[in-house]
């Protein structure tokens, strides 16, 4: 895997790890094979910082991880043309407004699911319910206009599920809807936290 892991990545670990200091729900998860979601955090000695995703939102855990347990990884732009494998899922809100959502960003743009809608897509395990959001990424590794963003928010209204869209600049993630409301500093998650910036953009890609 000669690509960094970005965050909202999936990984599937290797089989055979234990991990002791996480609570048994999250050991049983780990347990069924599903995959972790790279989180933003310090990457001290090359770890990757992942999160264990449960049946509620109440349950997460976060881990680190050696890259070498990592066995398949799945990014958010390898999932938006999947559809869930149970066919009476699709009609899901969040699910419609995903398929609604293809063709509304630039062509060529890397995009895709995140958050619950990935996670199914991925696994088959139905974390989507009916009051699901549909999460997004898309990356921007270049300067987005504040037009732009206003159009690219316009096209993610009206769907069947809210959508909330995340821009990746590299160095961190930023709401679109922040940037296209044209407000002077946007909040930047980056993995050693959030920051207030006017240019999301100046901020250099570690």
């Amino acid at each position: 895997m000669d690509q960094p892991f970005r965050p909202h990545d999936l990984l599937w670990l290797r089989p055979g790890a234990a991990w002791p200091e996480l609570p048994t729900w999250a050991g049983e998860i780990l347990a069924q094979g599903l995959p972790v979601v790279v989180r933003r955090a310090p990457r001290a000695g090359g770890m990757i910082p992942a999160g264990v995703r449960g049946d509620t939102r109440s349950r997460r855990a976060a881990i680190l991880l050696e890259p070498g347990r990592v066995a398949r990884r799945a990014a958010p732009e390898d999932l938006r043309a999947l559809v869930p494998g149970d066919p009476r899922r699709a009609d899901l809100p969040a699910f419609r407004a995903l398929a609604l959502m293809q063709g509304r960003l630039p062509p060529g743009a890397a995009w895709g699911p995140t958050g619950s809608v990935g996670f199914e897509l991925a696994t088959g395990w139905p974390a989507v319910t009916g009051s699901s959001d549909l999460d997004l990424v898309l990356r921007c590794p270049e300067p987005v206009s504040r037009e732009a963003a206003r159009a690219w928010a316009e096209a993610c209204s009206g769907l069947p599920a809210r959508c909330d869209l995340q821009l990746d600049t590299g160095a961190g993630g930023l709401s679109l809807a922040e940037w296209a409301a044209g407000r002077a500093e946007v909040l930047l998650k980056t993995d050693e936290g959030p920051r207030l910036v006017g240019d999301p953009w100046s901020v250099p890609v570690p």
